[in-house]
């Protein structure tokens, strides 16, 4: 088989892109590489998961150290090495008492937290600190920032500090401690989690029920909409208006000021979707990061909303450790303040950063002062929640003004535009030439009106939709990934395939290993065919064989007493039959619910099958179809 240079050139390119650390594009989880790459590693990982938890573990650490290698190049092997450090530290605290103990407990902490400022603040203390209160002119060569640093160093800090407080006090080997602390969906944008929320499920090494495989697709999905379709696209506007205000009219300032509310929270949230979703079909609960922030009626709300991972970690090892409201209102009021700057200096090294954690410190404060000192608060009415809400959200999005621009010069253009340029004549104008931008807008407020309730159905019934449906909607999100995957739409103009055809090939494949795969799912019986079936065993009038046993997480116990099984029976049957709703053959809110949970007891065992499968069809397709090519008289291309 003879190949061309430019073949092996190209397929060359294209391993080096997918293996190789490139700083100018480093893997994101919503792309088209990482989805490639997850599909290989989520078969080998079912494998293993039911073979041997010691080896899934190993397997998952290597893979979350290559996806930091492919996000921060070799800064990756300080994941290992940190870990190590205070794994060893920490077990070491667990013997000891006292002074010993607590300053145990201090050389984890000061040893993450140098970790961070050195990577995240050294050229802000230098730079913006010490220069400008010296008036020197120092400079260091740029750090790079490894991404993730600060939700890895606040992981670290908090299994510490609840190892030192005994608030998590389970056994913990090394290799569980680096799989807590390098799992790769937390290390980009979290949710921070806590140790007692990861280890004992992954003790316990359970397989991700179906009804966790599809609620984890739905989050990866909803993350692709809120963060490669619409905040990507609202970030290109944004991005033109704050770079550049000057040349913008006020009505475009303005529309950029509430805008990037709006972008900020589709690109965080929606990364925090598919993070939560992807370790949900690796079988792991991650707690939720977002809980409609925007409908928030106070600052101290929006906090117990907006970053809630965060909000909580900042409260439990920053705000409670100063003295909480254990000393005093002023003192409370001091520590809230504080905890906000300390939160504002996290988010990035930059006064702006801290103007933005000084504000939101300020409206905690206005808050809890009117609200629990004077006792004023706005009435709990249609317009008072109405006027508590426009407070709250132009209050947070003149924040977030501080949060995006590159510096007070910049936003003071801004808001001078807005000032002295601002007429509501450009409306119209701007409709007419942004109408997408605005729907978008509009759209996502609009989705502030979504109750809780309302969303959980919206799950439940992407859950309950056909696979084909779910494959089709999935195809839909990720070809917009993959139209503006610039490499991978490089790769095949250069091999001269036909974009399109391949991307409809892949599809064709894979819906075709999908269905052959269909005999690999098994279904459990739904609760109602349980009952009656269990029912029917009143039909033999004889309970005296019986057994039942009863599996729980405090033990096993069997019954064997002919009167008590008789007599389950008999209530079950009855409690059945009341239950029944046999009206216009409508079924009840109980047999509706009952058929959901029948969907949801479905389980995969089939990942590698269909994987192979898939391989092997376009490895096949390829070799009967040789010359693939837009123009097939100047070369062909084999890829396998």
């Amino acid at each position: 088989m003879n190949y061309s240079t430019f073949e092996i050139s190209a397929l060359w390119h294209w391993i080096e892109r997918l293996f190789v650390y490139q700083a100018d594009s480093p893997l994101m989880m919503g792309s088209i590489p990482f989805a490639l790459l997850f599909i290989f590693f989520l078969a080998i990982y079912t494998l293993l998961k039911s073979y041997s938890r010691t080896a899934m573990m190993m397997y998952v650490i290597c893979f979350s150290l290559f996806f930091a290698y492919k996000v921060n190049g070799m800064v990756m092997w300080m994941l290992p090495l940190t870990a190590c450090i205070n794994y060893a530290v920490t077990q070491e605290m667990r013997l000891h008492e006292g002074k010993a103990r607590k300053v145990l407990l201090t050389f984890v902490v000061l040893v993450d937290l140098a970790l961070l400022c050195y990577f995240k603040y050294t050229n802000f203390i230098i730079g913006d600190v010490v220069n400008e209160m010296f008036s020197t002119n120092f400079s260091l060569q740029s750090i790079a920032l490894p991404v993730g640093i600060s939700f890895y160093t606040f992981q670290a800090i908090s299994y510490a500090v609840d190892t030192y407080k005994r608030k998590f006090d389970m056994e913990v080997t090394l290799l569980e401690y680096c799989f807590y602390l390098t799992f790769f969906p937390l290390l980009m944008a979290g949710p921070i989690t806590r140790a007692a929320n990861l280890i004992p499920r992954l003790k316990r090494n359970e397989q991700a029920s179906s009804r966790m495989l599809w609620t984890g697709l739905f989050l990866i999905m909803l993350g692709l909409v809120k963060k490669n379709m619409l905040s990507d696209y609202i970030a290109q506007f944004n991005n033109w208006v704050f770079d550049a205000p000057q040349t913008f009219s006020g009505f475009e300032n303005l529309a950029a000021l509430i805008g990037y509310p709006v972008q900020i929270f589709l690109d965080f949230s929606g990364y925090s979707d598919m993070s939560i979703g992807v370790a949900a079909i690796l079988g792991f609960y991650l707690p939720d990061n977002f809980y409609f922030p925007y409908r928030s009626l106070s600052v101290t709300e929006f906090w117990r909303r907006w970053h809630i991972s965060l909000s909580f970690w900042f409260r439990d090892y920053v705000y409670i450790p100063l003295g909480g409201n254990r000393k005093g209102k002023v003192r409370m009021y001091f520590n809230n303040f504080l905890t906000m700057l300390v939160a504002g200096l996290w988010h990035g090294s930059s006064w702006m950063f801290v103007i933005w954690g000084a504000l939101h410190g300020f409206g905690l404060v206005v808050h809890k002062f009117f609200s629990r000192q004077l006792g004023i608060s706005i009435p709990r009415t249609l317009a008072g929640n109405s006027l508590s809400w426009l407070i709250t959200y132009l209050y947070i999005c003149f924040a977030w003004s501080f949060f995006r621009a590159k510096d007070l010069g910049v936003l003071g253009k801004m808001y001078d535009k807005v000032a002295n340029d601002f007429s509501i004549d450009y409306l119209v104008p701007f409709f007419h030439a942004r109408p997408a931008w605005t729907l978008c807008i509009i759209g996502v407020m609009l989705s502030y009106l979504f109750t809780e309730r309302q969303y959980h159905r919206l799950q439940a019934r992407f859950i309950l939709l056909p696979w084909v449906a779910k494959l089709l909607l999935f195809i839909i999100l990720k070809y917009n990934s993959y139209i503006a995957a610039d490499d991978l739409q490089d790769i095949i103009k250069g091999l001269q395939l036909d974009a399109d055809a391949f991307w409809l090939l892949i599809m064709f494949c894979f819906d075709y290993a999908y269905s052959i795969c269909l005999t690999g799912f098994t279904y459990n019986d739904s609760e109602k065919e349980t009952i009656e079936k269990f029912i029917a065993l009143m039909h033999s009038n004889d309970s005296s064989n019986m057994k039942l046993s009863l599996k729980t997480e405090k033990g096993n116990m069997d019954i064997c007493n002919k009167f008590i099984i008789s007599n389950l029976l008999k209530w079950i049957k009855q409690g059945y039959e009341q239950s029944k709703n046999t009206e216009n053959n409508r079924l009840s809110k109980k047999e509706f619910q009952t058929m959901l949970d029948n969907r949801f007891n479905e389980k995969t065992e089939s990942n590698s099958k269909m994987i192979w499968l898939f391989a092997s069809l376009l490895k096949y397709f390829f070799e009967q179809n040789p010359n693939l090519m837009v123009n097939t008289k100047e070369a062909s291309i084999r890829i396998f």
